[in-house]
């Protein structure tokens, strides 16, 4: 019985210390294990000292003292080792989705610091969320010439003011004379906010309006508040500009991006960004399925066509309720610096997506599909397809699967020095509700730098959940939790079995 104890014990104690480890919080999950697994532990002891004084025999005394001693002794050699490594300073993630590994464009960013950084978090006495945070900045320390300290709120009552300090756990990112409160601190925050002080030189972006574009300022799902957040804080300066007004594109631009107009633009605003584009400039453009804005004779012009109708992908079920094949989760990509840092297990996410073929319009063009569906994707042709029903369309008589491009990229020379253009053949990838989804974040931002000669800003971000998780078209902290919750019963009773058979083979 003791064995039996002790086994369950040490088991249940390990997955529920590993599983806080993990997560980095408590849970039910957590809190049911340590209390099982101090408690069958507890009883183990008990029934030994109970077995000690109620024996007889003297010579069964010392097997039970051994077996108490070596408990204790491995408890305790167990909490020396985690206190040494505290002590030494050692780190281990073994989490599969490298949820402690700061991501590469954390990394490149604090390697690559003009100045000194200092990270300030200021607390409250009792706050378990500190723990967590300062680790991260610890972490991020490590990484580039960053200074980290600890502050109590109360006893610094003239930063509480000259900060606004609103609650425990906020971080103060501090670079020469500029600083910014970090709130609700994790690697994704912080990311923003040293880039937003590293980049303080910002690069003027126009983006056209004034034909149904998506707006930049609407912060429900289908707006675009966050691709101007993601903007300003990777060194853009997002400008709207009313190309029916403008008979040009202004000298300052260092791109124009056109989101997915629903209206046609007028003929001067369409002469006015192909006249750009002849001169040199950079576009990112943005279409929708069975929307004829102007915007795609032009593309078409320097060699990138939009195609009618919507790809429909088989390899992509339904998702969010929205019918099968109609969502492209893409992991295929071509080698470019759009997609530098994405492979088969960082998938984007496209929602109602028009596919893009390509011909050079001059010998000279270099046009190239950089994101493209699976193999067995086609077109479906037929506008008035009730795209509601959930039953995968089945392609028409003749047409068959092949892969279909998504994003294309074209380096361009005319009048002027080349020009690079990016077409995107989905909006709502960039949308609030796509945008950090899976990798999209990382692909657009990425295709922007592209455009605007950045590559040096090209990498990927941080992500909840981890650096090197392969992710899913789900809550995906949410599946974390149930991962590290539920799904870890099946191999902890497995490992209990074991462990009981082991102890029954061994008595027999």
């Amino acid at each position: 019985m003791i064995g039996a104890l002790t086994v369950v014990g040490v088991i249940a104690l390990s997955f529920g210390i590993l599983t806080e480890r993990a997560l980095g919080q408590s849970s039910l999950f957590v809190t049911f294990h340590l209390v099982i697994g101090g408690l069958c532990l507890a009883g183990a002891a008990v029934v030994g000292l109970m077995r000690i004084g109620r024996t007889r025999q003297p010579a069964l005394r010392a097997p039970l003292l051994r077996a108490l001693l070596g408990l204790i002794l491995a408890l305790a050699g167990a909490f020396g080792v985690y206190g040494a490594a505290a002590w030494l300073d050692l780190r281990f993630d073994w989490t599969f989705e490298g949820q402690f590994e700061l991501a590469e464009a954390t990394e490149s960013i604090l390697n690559a610091l003009p100045e000194p950084l200092a990270l300030t978090l200021y607390s409250d006495t009792g706050d378990p969320r500190i723990r967590n945070t300062r680790l991260l900045l610890e972490e991020m320390a490590r990484n580039g010439d960053v200074t980290v300290r600890v502050r109590e709120i109360e006893e610094h009552p003239s930063d509480e003011e000259r900060y606004g300090l609103g609650s425990s756990n906020s971080v103060v990112v501090s670079l020469g004379d500029a600083w910014t409160l970090v709130e609700r601190p994790n690697e994704g925050t912080l990311y923003s906010a040293i880039s937003g002080l590293v980049r303080q030189e910002r690069r003027i972006i126009y983006v056209t309006v004034g034909a149904g574009e998506g707006n930049l300022e609407k912060s429900d799902d289908g707006g675009y508040s966050g691709l101007h957040i993601a903007l300003e804080s990777e060194g853009y300066a997002p400008r709207p500009l009313p190309l029916a007004l403008a008979a040009e594109i202004p000298p300052d631009a260092a791109a124009i991006l056109t989101l997915a107009p629903r209206r046609r633009m007028p003929a001067r605003a369409l002469s006015a960004l192909q006249s750009y584009v002849e001169a040199g400039g950079r576009w990112i453009a943005f279409v929708e399925p069975n929307v004829d804005s102007g915007i795609e004779s032009v593309l078409t012009h320097f060699g990138i066509t939009p195609e009618p109708g919507f790809v429909i992908d088989p390899s992509s079920g339904p998702i969010e309720g929205d019918p099968p094949g109609y969502n492209p989760v893409t992991s295929a990509y071509s080698q470019h610096p759009v997609t530098q840092g994405l492979d088969s297990n960082r998938m984007t996410f496209f929602r109602g997506a028009r596919a893009l073929s390509l011909r050079k319009a001059q010998p000279n063009d270099r046009l190239r599909s950089v994101v493209h569906t699976s193999g067995e994707a086609w077109i479906d042709l037929a506008p008035d397809r009730n795209i509601f029903s959930m039953d995968l369309p089945t392609p028409p008589p003749g047409v068959r699967g092949n892969y279909q491009t998504l994003v294309a990229v074209g380096e361009i020379k005319r009048d002027g020095p080349p020009a690079r253009i990016v077409v995107f053949g989905d909006a709502d990838i960039a949308s609030n509700r796509s945008l950090t989804a899976l990798y999209n974040l990382d692909l657009v931002m990425n295709a922007i730098h592209w455009a605007t000669e950045e590559e040096s800003a090209i990498s990927i971000r941080p992500k909840a959940g981890g650096r090197q998780l392969i992710q899913f078209p789900v809550p995906l902290q949410t599946s974390l939790q149930a991962f590290y919750g539920v799904g870890l019963l099946v191999p902890e009773c497995l490992l209990i079995l074991g462990g009981l058979v082991w102890l029954r083979q061994r008595e027999a």
